[in-house]
């Protein structure tokens, strides 16, 4: 799945023009009540399966992972925040990493 992440971000790198960014938002659910399975919140992945017919995996990962594939497909962190909506969002802002790698 990483793997899968990384390809979709360095495409998309791939296209921003000169000085643009990219922004990226990770909804955390289990942020406010816990549900980490143990592990404290926001410090755990979370993976939801599908149901129904149109079901989807929906997974949600640490902060720092995401910094680790931002780092892995050639961005850099311009601005994040963290901790909005109740601390169950986190938002980027992404830019090529300097050097194009």
């Amino acid at each position: 799945v990483d793997a899968h992440v990384v390809a979709v971000l360095r495409s998309l790198a791939s296209r921003l023009s000169a000085g643009g960014v990219l922004v990226v938002k990770e909804n955390k659910p289990c942020a406010a009540g816990g549900g980490g399975g143990g592990a404290a919140p926001g410090l755990a992945f979370r993976v939801d399966t599908p149901s129904g017919p149109h079901g989807r995996y929906d997974v949600t990962r640490p902060d720092e992972h995401h910094e680790w594939l931002f780092a892995c497909a050639g961005l850099e962190v311009e601005h994040a925040e963290s901790g909005c909506v109740g601390g169950e969002v986190t938002a980027w802002v992404l830019v090529r990493r300097a050097g194009g790698g």
